[in-house]
């Protein structure tokens, strides 16, 4: 019966295997890599075997331990390898393991830089630098210095790389190397740039005119130096979500060509400048309104007794109306046209008037439908009445 149970135990382990190290379907390093696995009982030593392809690579036997280092340099990198093992018993061998599949890495190439460019300048100081990507690459490690053999490092960090600035009129030398789970490759080549010697230019300061402006204004600003060019926006709206005007001139002045803007209407301006290193931020903005246009009726020389708002009519219009008002004694009048925030629209009147009732047409062809306000203000008097577009 001692017999039959040694037997068993032998027959036992004779096929049953762990291995532990590369496991299964796994990937390692290139370098040293110790094979492992579980004890065999009875085994006096073992025999490990790794083969790729049709090749085997290493066949040792006699292995006291149930472990076995290969050196470095022996298995190749970006390969596909099997392995298996056998305990070798005292009363004879025993069966190989199953094959299991393991395939070694390798250390990532050399990225290609790619902006800025090399030997660029006047790069500005916030500039971005891209490279390409690396297969096999799961970070990277940028370097930056104001010395081409990397004595003083401005920047010595991993990816995602932290926010950047430069300065000016200095020049700098970069290089990049990626890494993996085994460690980095080789650094990739050094490139150079210089940045620019000034910096964007300041925003312009704007001559504003507000009010009567004529339809064909000049747009004034102080001249800012070094720099190349201006760009001027006109808007009817301050957050200039469309504009009427966005050109680029060389001088700090810009006439507005006839036809672009309309009378009695709201306008919102700003400029900003170009120079060699970049464009500087948006201008203050600046409003005006256009002249009234020679369009007030004075439709009765009788004097009134108060001052009065009349509704409009049509209303509801499509897409002309026309608006009434009436003035006790001479002064300043104005009528102005609100959108449902309360934004100025339009100024229909803006002077001075004599004693009388008057009319005036508002007209919102530019202007989807909706309700709008208009309001009378004259000497000591306001008055607001609301209307409905209806297109």
């Amino acid at each position: 019966m001692k017999k039959l149970f040694v037997v068993l135990v032998m027959l036992a382990a004779m096929n049953a295997y762990s291995q532990m190290y590369p496991p299964p379907n796994g990937s390692v390093c290139p370098g040293s890599i110790l094979f492992n696995w579980d004890d065999v009982p009875l085994a006096v030593s073992y025999r490990i075997q790794v083969i790729t392809g049709a090749t085997t690579i290493i066949d040792a036997d006699g292995l006291l331990q149930s472990q076995y280092l290969v050196l470095a340099g022996i298995l190749q990198s970006n390969t596909q390898y099997y392995w298996r093992i056998k305990a070798n018993l005292q009363g004879g061998g025993g069966n190989w393991s199953v094959q299991w599949l393991f395939n070694t890495l390798s250390l990532p190439n050399s990225p290609s830089l790619l902006l800025p460019p090399n030997n660029a300048t006047n790069v500005p100081i916030n500039t971005t630098f891209d490279w390409s990507d690396v297969s096999g690459a799961t970070y990277y490690i940028f370097q930056l210095s104001k010395y081409p053999l990397f004595d003083s490092l401005v920047v010595n960090d991993t990816t995602p790389l932290p926010f950047i600035t430069l300065q000016y009129n200095t020049q700098y030398y970069w290089r990049i190397k990626s890494g993996n789970s085994c460690g980095t490759g080789n650094w990739s080549s050094v490139w150079t740039f210089q940045t620019s010697i000034i910096g964007p230019p300041a925003p312009p300061l704007l001559i504003c005119d507000t009010a009567n402006v004529p339809l064909t204004p000049i747009l004034d600003w102080n001249s800012l130096p070094s720099v190349m060019s201006y760009r001027v926006q006109v808007s009817t709206s301050p957050t200039f979500a469309s504009t009427i005007i966005n050109t680029v001139v060389n001088v700090s002045q810009y006439t507005v060509p006839s036809g672009i803007l309309n009378y009695n209407s709201h306008y919102y301006w700003r400029v900003n400048a170009t120079n060699v290193a970049g464009t500087g931020p948006w201008s203050t903005l600046c409003s005006f309104n256009t002249i009234a246009q020679s369009g007030i009726i004075n439709i009765s020389s009788e004097v009134p007794t108060e001052n009065k708002l009349y509704s409009n009519y049509p209303n509801p219009f499509n897409p002309t109306t026309k608006i009434k008002f009436a003035m006790p004694k001479a002064g300043d009048a104005k009528v102005i046209v609100y959108d449902l925030m309360g934004r100025e629209i339009q100024t229909l009147v803006n002077e001075r008037l004599q004693a009388g009732t008057y009319e005036t047409t508002f007209d919102g062809s530019t202007l989807n439908s909706g309700v709008y306000f208009y309001k009378l203000a004259t000497d000591g008097f306001t008055e607001t009445k609301k209307m409905l577009m209806l297109k």
